[in-house]
């Protein structure tokens, strides 16, 4: 994540992090890399270059930048930048802004997998299915689920314009048990996600830690979960020399 740059040349990008839910994943950053967090906002240009401030006001030189910008958000809340992303700027991108737009919901629909759910853009289909409660339908470029329907029905979706349809997914709907046991003894819902890192210099990408989400609602995410407990993030562990089989189910 730092590669050859002095930490504090290198800056996890968010915009306003310190009102961000993740800012505690921020601070363990600056403490365990020596990487500060920057609002968007901050940075100032000088030709290709980016600067950042640093904790005393000092405006510093950024080579390496842990990118962590959500752009629906940038839009949503028109932000003033330095700079546009396609701008050839003499920085280092860990990882570059464009994987978001390749390796988020876009990809969806060329997953052709048993276990994964289909899914086709909204503007491929030639006929809409009769029975829509098995489907849902979501943007492809959105954060935290914002936009998606889960309780869809056919009103909703002939209301979205022809000119706008590329923009959507109609996705067979996944149905996720209620595999863990709350201390009040209902079931809470988790879904394992797993972060892979690429070393500098390397085309191969390692796994480097998984996150769990749990959820008691409709959809995963703390924005859908409020006003429940036993919900949002976590790490999955299973012990070493555990088999690997369906047992009693776990308790948190």
């Amino acid at each position: 994540m730092i590669a050859d740059a002095p930490p504090e040349e290198v800056i996890l990008l968010d915009l306003d992090p310190e009102n961000q839910k993740t800012v505690p994943d921020f601070r363990a950053t600056a403490r365990l890399l020596g990487v500060r967090a920057v609002c968007v906002t901050a940075l100032r240009r000088e030709g290709r270059r980016l600067l950042a401030p640093d904790e005393r006001g000092r405006l510093i030189p950024v080579r390496r930048i842990l990118h962590r910008v959500v752009f629906d958000e940038l839009e949503r809340r028109a932000v003033p930048m330095c700079f546009d992303y396609r701008d050839d700027l003499d920085v280092t991108w860990a990882a570059h802004p464009n994987w978001y737009w390749v390796w988020s919901k876009f990809t969806l629909p060329f997953i052709d997998h048993p276990r994964a759910p289909r899914t086709w853009r909204l503007s491929t289909l030639d006929r809409v299915p009769d029975d829509l409660s098995r489907y849902i339908l979501k943007p492809i470029f959105s954060f935290a689920g914002r936009g998606v329907q889960v309780d869809l029905d056919r009103a909703r979706v002939d209301a979205i314009p022809v000119a706008e349809r590329g923009a959507w997914l109609l996705q067979e709907k996944v149905e996720y048990a209620p595999a863990l046991v709350a201390p009040d003894g209902s079931g809470v819902k988790v879904e394992i996600r797993m972060m892979f890192l690429r070393p500098e210099g390397s085309d191969r990408l390692v796994l480097a830690v998984n996150l769990t989400r749990l959820s008691r609602g409709k959809v995963h995410g703390v924005d859908h979960n409020r006003d429940l407990r036993w919900v949002g993030s976590s790490v999955a562990v299973w012990p070493d020399g555990a088999p690997a089989a369906i047992g009693p189910r776990p308790v948190l």
